[in-house]
């Protein structure tokens, strides 16, 4: 999903830029990657109508030992189904002898092919190879380019080595089918992209880990803060709790012990006792 997205954008970017017609095309621009692929309105299988047909080819400029292509399309634009129908002549073509294959997925719209043997015959460089056709529907009148995803060749020691695409647009009218420009995304382009989403996405995820690391912080400071907040309680409470066991024991000093005010006057007071009954005992022996 994530490649379709990027082939979209890059392919937009390209579209907005294209100059080139169909009539430039030739062998020669298959020089700068070791594969180009073309696929191209067959606008002789085209309808009156909103469907059409591509063909798919490519030109290797050296000998390939396998290939995978998988069809994406822009919305409004709809495989037939069952329509892809592989060329029974270009396992021979490339050069493949014995126990070569080329098959059409129609579940994952992937054509895949390779060299069981590993046997080559010769090639000749720079020979385009029909590998199949397929057919298309269309929602709306617009201008649409279907393209490929997931592609990948690789050479006759299974190495894998670069290609590029060079894609036609066309215009569907109720009138019929017009191709128009070409344009052109090479696998550096591709795998450019990938990095830079890969970079970016690992950029956005740093900045995630970032922002968690600054809210658990955060978070611990508070459980910090909640927790001196609540020691703090927990000392006026003891210290509140001191004061009042202090004041306690003092009350009750207060009332079990006499003051020396009391002590004096509890003295006096029995001092004048025994006075008087000294002197009630005086006058009692002189009668």
């Amino acid at each position: 999903m994530k490649l379709k997205k990027l082939l979209s954008g890059i392919l937009a970017a390209v579209v907005a830029a294209s100059t080139i017609s169909m009539a430039t095309i030739t062998a020669a621009s298959a020089a700068d990657s070791d594969v180009t692929i073309y696929v191209t309105l067959d606008t002789d299988a085209s309808s009156t109508g909103n469907e059409a047909t591509y063909t798919i080819s490519i030109v290797p400029n050296q000998q390939i030992g396998t290939l995978q292509m998988q069809l994406d399309f822009p919305e409004g634009l709809e495989y037939v189904a069952d329509s892809f129908e592989v060329s029974s002549t270009a396992a021979t073509e490339l050069g493949w002898y014995g126990g070569n294959i080329i098959e059409w997925t129609e579940s994952t719209q992937i054509v895949s092919g390779y060299c069981l043997s590993a046997v080559f015959d010769d090639y000749t460089a720079g020979t385009e190879v029909v590998v199949g056709t397929f057919k298309v529907t269309v929602a709306d009148d617009s201008v649409y380019t279907p393209t490929l995803t997931y592609c990948e060749f690789t050479d006759t020691d299974y190495s894998i080595i670069t290609y590029e695409m060079v894609l036609t647009t066309a215009s569907y009218t109720s009138d019929g089918v017009t191709a128009g420009d070409t344009v052109t995304i090479t696998s550096e382009e591709i795998e450019a992209a990938e990095n830079s989403a890969t970079t970016t996405a690992a950029a956005a995820d740093d900045e995630d880990e970032d922002d968690d690391s600054n809210t658990s912080a955060t978070s611990a400071n508070d459980e910090d803060t909640d927790t001196n907040s609540d020691s703090s309680s927990s000392g006026s409470a003891t210290n509140s709790s001191d004061s009042s066991d202090d004041g306690s024991t003092d009350s009750s000093s207060s009332d079990s012990t006499p003051s020396t005010g009391v002590k004096v006057a509890f003295g006096a007071s029995l001092f004048v006792v025994v006075g008087v009954i000294g002197a009630v005992a005086i006058k009692k022996r002189k009668k």
